[in-house]
């Protein structure tokens, strides 16, 4: 048997060659075929054909390879962050990403193979996106200086210097390395250089070493050893602390340039169970063995500049340079880059942009950075909303925001009575622990996580997140105004026929539906029935009744456990009250996958408190 991503490649004339009980399947079979072939006794043979991934990528960048047109974008309001489009793709470009809400999940459009594989994660805030050939999408900043004014850095190297570069694979660390070690050939100074990328992956770590020698006749090894570093360049955090790692540094010779930028790991990809560590601590541990550091999110300014995380490493080897450290000239560097012939201008201005940094740190602080997909606008408040707010005396700035982002949000998902109900039972916690406790943590757990059992994603919610003005800026700002637009989605009442042979091959059945803009008039009417929601003509929980059924009693569970517990504060609950008033952020996704999460609720539950 054959899986493979384009099926149509298997003609009738290849086909004959290849033996009669041959069958062709396409790679979304690929699990069943496994099953088939493992209950056939004997041997059987499954070849799977598809072009690597990266390396596909590589040849689409060169021209080598057809781009494909379409695009795919998350709508951050409608995702819950639960990881099944990890699970479904195995992709790192589906990456999770912290916001005001939660957890959530965006597609890292420049490193994205659109292999599509994540649109089978079982959720409707996938968007299919056709760029127009008209590039009117976001306009990208000018770098705002000139960077023929930017000051000569002073020279720390006396003509050599040991760099060692830690990142992940598919970024470019090693074309970096190539870069600074064909500017040191332009110098007529001496090279030695080694990239360790054993089985990276892309994602997976990757190490470079690269020794530049004013003394052409001076022997040396290709690896810069246990403390000998003289530049530590760390592209990623994660790889940047490794003890190994670690140990090239020197507390009295080592300068750290570290990028700050918090890329996810596979597992962080598909689990949300796997959160990344705490970055200041990591950022500590390589603090403690430099002798001077330079901090900068090197991903969020390449994207905010260059619309891609692909000039990051550059803006780390800029500020590397301007710090002194470097024994290179800036004419070098760029003259290599020109050279090396791919987006040249780009990673000129990065380079130019890191050595800014250097030069100037308080022009960094100017900047208000661009994040795709972002939609966490705070909404404007009314007289409703305030009120509705100030019935809690006195909150601190961190609950005022909560407050603010969620009370609006709430009369939009259902009405007034509905987001009071809501300001009334955090009242009742802010009070009491006001009272018995010094902290305000569990008001704060409260306000955000029985918001989120209050606002569940129906259909009704998933129609008013999908129409919220947000969604458009960010798929303006990221593809343009002319771009077409497709939502993706699963409807209930068809997947239910999923197991039917004969009703299996109509559309939206064992896929998702790609409904053009237009449809956007059916979010419209779906959004105005939200006033039907939990009564007998709820029409839309006629084919997701478990589901309804499990939310209303998850929250129903999250108060009486509080209610009953928290005049307990004072007598030793108070910890246990703060890990069950987060629980609800375990509860993710939509149908199945929502409902394994719920287990895991109840389960820790259980062990905290019993009603």
């Amino acid at each position: 048997m054959v899986t493979t991503d384009d099926p149509s490649a298997y003609d009738s004339i290849k086909q004959s060659r290849w033996d009669k009980d041959t069958e062709i399947f396409h790679r979304d079979e690929i699990v069943s075929v496994q099953k088939k072939l493992k209950s056939i006794k004997g041997v059987t043979v499954l070849i799977h054909d598809q072009a690597c991934a990266a390396n596909l990528r590589r040849l689409r960048k060169r021209g080598k390879a057809p781009e494909p047109k379409e695009r795919i974008f998350i709508n951050e309001a409608v995702c819950e962050g639960c990881g099944d489009c990890g699970v479904k793709s195995n992709c790192l470009s589906v990456q999770p990403v912290k916001t005001e809400f939660g957890r959530k999940t965006q597609i890292d459009q420049p490193s994205c193979n659109k292999d599509y594989s994540c649109l089978e994660g079982n959720c409707p805030s996938f968007v299919k996106v056709i760029p127009s050939e008209k590039d009117d999408k976001r306009q990208l900043p000018d770098l705002g200086f000139d960077p023929s004014r930017l000051p000569s850095p002073k020279d720390l190297t006396n003509g050599s210097s040991n760099i060692f570069m830690l990142g992940i694979g598919g970024t470019g660390v090693v074309t970096v390395n190539q870069i600074v070690a064909t500017a040191a050939f332009l110098e007529n100074k001496k090279v030695v250089a080694l990239d360790q990328t054993g089985l990276s992956q892309k994602g997976g770590s990757v190490v470079s070493h690269l020794k530049i020698l004013s003394d052409l006749d001076k022997e040396c090894s290709s690896r810069v050893s246990s403390g000998e570093s003289d530049v530590y360049l760390v592209f990623d955090l994660l790889t940047g602390t490794n003890p190994v790692n670690l140990s090239r540094l020197h507390k009295k010779r080592s300068m750290s340039v570290i990028s700050t930028s918090e890329i996810p790991t596979g597992d962080m990809v598909r689990s949300t169970k796997k959160e990344y560590p705490d970055s200041t601590h990591l950022i500590d541990l390589i603090k403690e063995f430099s002798k001077e550091n330079i901090l900068l999110n090197a991903t969020e300014l390449s994207e905010h500049f260059f619309d891609s995380n692909m000039q990051a490493n550059f803006i780390v080897i800029g500020a590397a340079y301007q710090s002194g450290y470097v024994a290179l000239n800036a004419d070098s560097i760029l003259e290599a880059i020109k050279i090396n012939g791919v987006v040249v201008k780009k990673n000129q201005d990065a380079f130019n942009l890191g050595r800014k940094i250097v030069a100037d740190p308080n022009w960094l602080q100017s900047l208000s950075l661009y994040r795709s997909g972002n939609i966490d606008v705070k909404p404007e408040l009314d007289d409703i909303s305030q009120s509705l707010i100030n019935k809690i005396k006195k909150p601190d700035d961190e609950l005022k925001q909560i407050l603010e982002f969620r009370v609006p949000e709430l009369i939009d998902y259902q009405n007034v009575q509905y987001a009071e109900e809501y300001i009334n039972f955090v009242k009742e916690i802010h009070a009491v622990e006001k009272r018995e406790h010094s902290s305000p943590l569990l008001t704060k757990n409260v306000a955000r996580y029985l918001y989120k059992l209050m606002a569940v994603k129906d259909e009704y919610e998933v129609a008013r997140l999908s129409l919220k003005a947000e969604l458009n800026t960010a798929l303006n700002q990221e593809f343009g105004k002319s771009a077409k637009i497709y939502y993706m989605l699963h409807p209930p009442f068809l997947k239910m026929f999923k197991d039917i042979p004969l009703l299996n091959k109509i559309p939206g059945v064992k896929s998702k539906l790609a409904l053009p803009r237009w449809f956007k008039y059916g979010y419209m009417a779906l959004k105005r029935f939200k006033f039907v929601r939990g009564t007998k003509f709820d029409f839309m929980a006629w084919f997701s009744s478990d589901v309804r059924k499990t939310d209303k009693e998850i929250l129903h569970h999250y108060k009486t456990i509080l209610t009953n517990n928290i005049n307990g504060i004072s007598n030793g609950k108070y910890e246990n009250l703060l890990k069950f008033s987060e629980l609800p952020d375990l509860v993710r996704g939509y149908e199945e996958v929502r409902l394994a999460t719920v287990e895991t609720y109840y389960k820790e539950a259980d062990r905290l408190f019993k009603i």
